[in-house]
Protein backbone atom coordinates (compact mmCIF):
# COMPACT_ATOMS: atom_id res chain seq x y z
CA UNK A 1 0.00 0.00 0.00
CA UNK A 2 0.96 3.46 -0.89
CA UNK A 3 0.14 6.60 1.33
CA UNK A 4 1.11 9.54 0.69
CA UNK A 5 3.55 11.43 3.10
CA UNK A 6 4.75 15.35 4.24
CA UNK A 7 8.14 14.53 5.11
CA UNK A 8 7.78 18.01 7.35
CA UNK A 9 4.62 17.34 8.69
CA UNK A 10 6.66 16.49 12.33
CA UNK A 11 7.78 19.66 12.57
CA UNK A 12 6.32 21.87 15.46
CA UNK A 13 5.98 25.16 12.67
CA UNK A 14 3.76 25.79 10.09
CA UNK A 15 4.53 26.47 6.19
CA UNK A 16 3.45 25.56 2.63
CA UNK A 17 5.37 23.22 0.60
CA UNK A 18 4.68 22.70 -3.07
CA UNK A 19 6.95 19.34 -4.19
CA UNK A 20 9.39 19.83 -6.77
CA UNK A 21 12.87 18.56 -7.65
CA UNK A 22 15.91 20.22 -8.50
CA UNK A 23 19.64 20.65 -8.05
CA UNK A 24 19.73 24.53 -9.10
CA UNK A 25 20.12 26.69 -6.47
CA UNK A 26 20.88 30.58 -5.23
CA UNK A 27 22.86 30.65 -1.72
CA UNK A 28 21.39 33.62 0.13
CA UNK A 29 22.84 32.46 3.67
CA UNK A 30 25.62 34.19 5.52
CA UNK A 31 27.81 32.59 7.58
CA UNK A 32 27.78 30.12 9.68
CA UNK A 33 25.35 28.63 6.87
CA UNK A 34 27.31 29.64 3.81
CA UNK A 35 30.47 27.33 3.95
CA UNK A 36 28.06 24.37 4.27
CA UNK A 37 26.12 25.33 0.79
CA UNK A 38 29.47 26.33 -0.98
CA UNK A 39 31.21 23.27 -0.13
CA UNK A 40 28.62 20.72 -0.22
CA UNK A 41 26.75 22.53 -3.41
CA UNK A 42 27.69 19.13 -5.84
CA UNK A 43 25.68 16.49 -2.92
CA UNK A 44 22.14 17.98 -2.19
CA UNK A 45 18.97 18.42 -4.16
CA UNK A 46 15.54 20.11 -3.17
CA UNK A 47 12.24 17.88 -3.15
CA UNK A 48 10.50 21.34 -2.52
CA UNK A 49 10.14 24.52 -2.32
CA UNK A 50 8.24 26.62 0.70
CA UNK A 51 7.02 29.89 1.74
CA UNK A 52 9.29 31.60 4.37
CA UNK A 53 10.22 34.91 5.03
CA UNK A 54 13.36 36.36 2.63
CA UNK A 55 15.42 37.28 6.05
CA UNK A 56 14.73 33.61 6.96
CA UNK A 57 16.08 31.92 3.74
CA UNK A 58 19.08 30.36 3.41
CA UNK A 59 18.81 28.90 -0.37
CA UNK A 60 16.64 29.40 -3.09
CA UNK A 61 15.51 28.72 -6.99
CA UNK A 62 17.43 30.91 -8.84
CA UNK A 63 15.73 33.85 -10.31
CA UNK A 64 12.23 33.31 -7.87
CA UNK A 65 11.79 34.04 -4.19
CA UNK A 66 11.19 30.42 -3.52
CA UNK A 67 12.76 28.96 -0.54
CA UNK A 68 14.55 25.20 -0.67
CA UNK A 69 16.29 25.88 2.76
CA UNK A 70 15.22 28.23 5.22
CA UNK A 71 16.10 29.10 9.26
CA UNK A 72 12.83 29.75 11.75
CA UNK A 73 13.49 30.81 15.25
CA UNK A 74 11.86 28.05 17.61
CA UNK A 75 11.26 28.70 21.37
CA UNK A 76 15.08 28.84 22.56
CA UNK A 77 16.69 27.13 19.42
CA UNK A 78 16.41 26.91 15.66
CA UNK A 79 14.72 25.03 13.22
CA UNK A 80 17.54 24.76 9.95
CA UNK A 81 15.72 23.22 6.93
CA UNK A 82 18.55 22.02 4.54
CA UNK A 83 18.32 20.48 0.73
CA UNK A 84 18.22 16.40 1.47
CA UNK A 85 21.43 14.87 0.24
CA UNK A 86 21.09 12.96 -3.01
CA UNK A 87 19.27 9.50 -2.76
CA UNK A 88 20.39 6.57 -0.75
CA UNK A 89 20.71 4.56 -4.24
CA UNK A 90 22.97 7.06 -5.27
CA UNK A 91 25.51 6.36 -2.72
CA UNK A 92 25.26 2.86 -3.03
CA UNK A 93 27.85 3.39 -5.50
CA UNK A 94 31.05 4.01 -3.36
CA UNK A 95 32.88 6.29 -6.11
CA UNK A 96 29.56 8.50 -5.05
CA UNK A 97 30.11 7.83 -1.51
CA UNK A 98 33.34 8.80 -1.56
CA UNK A 99 32.95 12.21 -3.95
CA UNK A 100 29.50 13.47 -2.40
CA UNK A 101 27.96 11.33 0.08
CA UNK A 102 31.11 12.01 3.12
CA UNK A 103 31.32 16.09 1.99
CA UNK A 104 27.60 16.70 2.64
CA UNK A 105 28.31 14.81 6.25
CA UNK A 106 31.36 16.28 7.01
CA UNK A 107 30.16 20.05 6.07
CA UNK A 108 26.57 18.74 8.21
CA UNK A 109 28.98 18.04 11.24
CA UNK A 110 30.52 21.36 10.74
CA UNK A 111 27.94 23.39 10.70
CA UNK A 112 26.27 21.87 13.55
CA UNK A 113 29.46 22.27 15.40
CA UNK A 114 29.26 26.26 14.65
CA UNK A 115 25.37 26.44 15.20
CA UNK A 116 26.00 24.53 18.50
CA UNK A 117 28.85 26.16 19.95
CA UNK A 118 26.41 28.81 20.88
CA UNK A 119 24.41 26.92 22.30
CA UNK A 120 25.08 26.09 25.47
CA UNK A 121 22.40 22.86 26.42
CA UNK A 122 22.25 21.76 22.82
CA UNK A 123 20.19 18.71 23.01
CA UNK A 124 18.95 16.75 19.62
CA UNK A 125 14.81 16.94 19.96
CA UNK A 126 12.73 13.84 20.84
CA UNK A 127 11.39 13.21 17.56
CA UNK A 128 14.45 13.49 15.73
CA UNK A 129 15.72 10.34 17.08
CA UNK A 130 12.65 8.52 14.51
CA UNK A 131 15.21 9.73 11.71
CA UNK A 132 18.24 8.91 10.34
CA UNK A 133 21.02 10.30 7.61
CA UNK A 134 21.71 7.47 5.17
CA UNK A 135 21.60 3.97 6.76
CA UNK A 136 22.86 5.69 10.22
CA UNK A 137 19.83 3.46 11.76
CA UNK A 138 21.75 0.27 10.33
CA UNK A 139 25.48 1.53 11.75
CA UNK A 140 23.66 2.55 15.20
CA UNK A 141 22.89 -1.16 15.67
CA UNK A 142 25.99 -2.54 14.74
CA UNK A 143 27.30 -0.23 17.14
CA UNK A 144 25.02 -1.21 19.92
CA UNK A 145 25.63 -4.90 19.15
CA UNK A 146 29.57 -4.31 19.32
CA UNK A 147 28.64 -2.61 23.00
CA UNK A 148 26.77 -5.44 24.25
CA UNK A 149 29.56 -7.92 22.94
CA UNK A 150 31.89 -5.52 25.16
CA UNK A 151 29.97 -5.58 27.84
CA UNK A 152 29.58 -8.97 28.59
CA UNK A 153 33.21 -9.43 28.05
CA UNK A 154 33.92 -6.49 31.03
CA UNK A 155 31.53 -8.59 33.14
CA UNK A 156 33.69 -11.96 32.33
CA UNK A 157 36.94 -10.31 33.18
CA UNK A 158 35.36 -8.84 36.40
CA UNK A 159 33.85 -11.92 37.58
CA UNK A 160 37.39 -13.97 37.26
CA UNK A 161 39.15 -11.04 39.26
CA UNK A 162 37.33 -11.65 41.53
CA UNK A 163 37.50 -15.28 41.57
CA UNK A 164 41.63 -15.23 40.87
CA UNK A 165 43.15 -11.81 42.50
CA UNK A 166 42.18 -12.49 46.00
CA UNK A 167 43.89 -15.73 45.67
CA UNK A 168 47.18 -14.10 43.61
CA UNK A 169 46.99 -11.60 46.08
CA UNK A 170 47.21 -13.61 49.16
CA UNK A 171 49.92 -15.72 47.77
CA UNK A 172 51.94 -12.34 47.04
CA UNK A 173 51.88 -11.10 50.38
CA UNK A 174 53.06 -14.60 51.89
CA UNK A 175 49.76 -16.21 52.79
CA UNK A 176 48.68 -20.06 52.09
CA UNK A 177 46.00 -20.54 50.14
CA UNK A 178 42.63 -18.48 51.52
CA UNK A 179 40.56 -21.87 52.04
CA UNK A 180 43.65 -23.14 54.34
CA UNK A 181 43.26 -20.73 57.01
CA UNK A 182 39.61 -22.36 57.78
CA UNK A 183 41.77 -25.04 59.53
Amino acid sequence: MVEEFDMYSFLPIEFSVTHVYGNKFEICAKQPYFDFFKTAKESYQYAAYFNAPTQNTLLKIPKSDRAVSAVFEYESGRIVLLPMPYYEADYENNDYWEKYGKIYLSELFKLNDKLSSSINDYVLPEWANNFFILNEDEELEKLNKERDKLTKIQKGIDKRENVYIPTVKSHLHGQTDPASRLN
